[in-house]
């Protein structure tokens, strides 16, 4: 099986916060598939996080 990382941020993708994390990941290992969760968790919302995860594990990303 493929390594995988899922993002889940409260970045926006008007920054470019999102693209240099990208950059990171795959300097470490091109191997790693990359996949978004989101980036549009209100900031320090940790309820609305929360959430987002349960929903991608019952979705089976």
């Amino acid at each position: 099986m493929k390594p995988l990382l899922v993002f889940q941020t409260d970045f926006t993708y008007k920054e470019g916060a999102v693209c240099s994390m990208y950059g990171v990941v795959k300097s470490v290992d091109r191997t790693l598939e990359i996949i978004d969760g989101t980036h549009e968790i209100p900031q320090y919302d940790i309820w609305s996080a929360s959430y987002r995860l349960v929903i991608q594990k019952k979705v089976k990303l």
